[in-house]
């Protein structure tokens, strides 16, 4: 898949930022030292119908163009966010384990299936007030 990640000058000047109700999607822009103008976007979870088919749950994108999982482009974005005070925490969920299951699964891959709890409650085991 191509990818044209834009010429970033300087570091990021944060704008604006929003959160989408699907389970954590983050949308944001930021500018770099000349003034131009970069838009993040991490979708987390994507609702059936609902979502534009060249957005990868968990995969950072900028500029609408899907960043490769673990590049050197993603380091480098990684890179600058950590310059920002506002940004680290966005650099510390895309360096996650939670980040890396939803863009390789598409999902948060349980650690390991948890049984469901089974108990039967009587009339007898309950006692009345």
């Amino acid at each position: 898949m191509e990818h044209n990640l834009p010429i970033i000058h300087g570091s990021l000047i944060f704008i604006d930022m929003a959160v989408a109700a699907d389970g954590g999607s983050m949308f944001w822009r930021c500018k770099d030292a000349l003034g131009h103008e970069i838009t993040f976007y991490l979708p987390q979870y994507r609702m059936q119908g609902n979502h534009k088919p060249q957005w990868i749950p968990g995969r950072l994108h900028v500029n609408n163009c899907p960043i490769p999982l673990r590049s050197e482009e993603e380091r480098y974005i990684i890179s600058l966010l950590r310059q920002n005070d506002i940004l680290c925490d966005i650099a510390d969920r895309v360096e996650s384990e939670e980040y890396w299951s939803i863009a390789t699964y598409g999902y948060k891959k349980p650690e390991k299936p948890q049984p469901r709890p089974f108990w039967t409650i009587r009339d007898s085991d309950i006692e009345e007030k």
